[in-house]
């Protein structure tokens, strides 16, 4: 049964989030239009909140750990809200948004920090990228602007380096060409799947086509396959 929810509200323009990007620039996500869907509508979002309560305590644990360590090595840090950005494109209408967990400065050295709680995803790198790339641009923070950004990632006992070599020709095309997917006017086709679908915050009350997770509780079928 799908829950009533209220109708999507279209936005005045686009408006996407680095964290929707990551993903499907990567290929690990295939599913085009739930990001252009949260880029051009207003919505009541689904959300699992006791899985969001943990993962923000997990989060704010790390985040603090980290920030620590790093004032320890001499360097004057700054995070989340302080590191928030909203760069608008081209199109003076399209608005990339988000927020780095840790900018770390020490003299001429500026690094952003991503704090991942969870296992390893192929895409991690990814939005550290983004983030470096748009950290730097007019409409960037302050203590980021026309700066040249490395970047890390931060797991629980480890931190792996994003170099700033990353950010090649190829990266910035395949970011222009998913950025234009998602404001774009025409609306992409829908690729539900099981794992996509559970994580999506887009609930099935604005997707008829969304997978949702059904209990097997008969027996299996025989088959002669192996």
């Amino acid at each position: 049964m799908v829950n009533q929810v209220s109708p999507p509200t279209p936005k005045q323009a686009p408006y996407i989030w680095v964290t929707w990007l990551a993903p499907l620039i990567d290929g690990a996500n295939h599913c085009h239009w739930a990001a252009w869907f949260q880029a051009n509508y207003w919505f009541d979002k689904s959300d699992d909140k006791d899985f969001v309560a943990e993962w923000r305590m997990k989060h704010e644990s790390l985040l603090n750990q980290r920030v620590e360590e790093l004032e320890h090595e001499g360097y004057d840090v700054y995070v989340e809200d302080e590191n928030s950005f909203k760069i608008t494109g081209k199109d003076k209408k399209t608005v990339i948004s988000g927020k780095a967990d840790i900018v770390a400065i020490r003299g001429d050295e500026v690094i952003v920090e991503d704090c991942k709680t969870g296992r390893k995803r192929s895409y991690d790198h990814i939005q550290v990228l983004m983030y470096m790339m748009l950290l730097a641009a007019p409409g960037g923070p302050a203590h980021c602007r026309k700066k040249k950004i490395e970047g890390r990632l931060v797991y629980n006992g480890e931190v792996i380096d994003v170099p700033s070599d990353l950010l090649t020709a190829d990266f910035k095309d395949a970011f222009r060409s998913i950025v234009r997917m998602a404001s774009g006017t025409e609306e992409p086709r829908k690729t539900p799947s099981a794992r996509e679908c559970r994580y999506c915050k887009v609930p099935a009350g604005h997707c008829s086509e969304r997978f949702e997770e059904q209990s097997d509780d008969g027996e299996l079928e025989e088959h002669d396959l192996f």
